[in-house]
């Protein structure tokens, strides 16, 4: 839970201050991008949300300043990451449980993890090593996104069966 601080240099009015709080407290991830979608999530929306990370101009969602996709989007994005829960599934019940945790720049989430004593991983042990992710950009993701949900599912074919 959030409990934003608003500091200003000269007086500020009620509305300016529930502004800033709002600002403070927008949410982030992916919205999608049907304007009248939009336009319930956030009622008061004219150019750029408060709410959502949303920028609207001349009625039109500003897609290279906003955090959104279409209804075929995510439903492609739901198919990848139904197959990858149905991989990681498949892999835990045929016994892996590798330790394998990803860097990024200088952040490792063996940053904030209280499981170090129970988990082993060290990166100064030979064989271990973090996972290097590398940047890209959204257009790329969507793309890898949408390539991998093309492909069919072997746990899907493998249910069709009757295995």
């Amino acid at each position: 839970i959030q409990d934003p601080f608003v500091q200003g240099q000269k007086e500020m009015d009620p509305g300016e201050i529930e502004g800033q709080i709002r600002k403070q407290l927008r949410m982030n991830g992916l919205v999608n991008s049907e304007l009248d979608v939009i336009r319930r999530l956030d009622r008061e929306i004219e150019r750029e949300s408060d709410v959502i990370p949303v920028a609207v101009k001349d009625g039109y969602v500003q897609e290279s300043r906003s955090s959104v996709a279409d209804t075929e989007r995510f439903a492609a994005l739901g198919r990848f990451v139904s197959g990858r829960l149905k991989q990681a599934g498949r892999e835990i019940l045929s016994g892996e449980a590798g330790i394998r945790p990803y860097k990024q720049g200088n952040r490792t989430p063996c940053d904030y993890c209280p499981y170090h004593a129970v988990c082993g991983f060290d990166a100064k042990t030979a064989g271990f090593g973090f996972r290097r992710l590398r940047s890209l950009r959204a257009q790329d993701i969507w793309q890898e996104i949408e390539r991998e949900g093309e492909r069919p599912d072997a746990v899907d074919r493998e249910t069709a069966a009757g295995n």
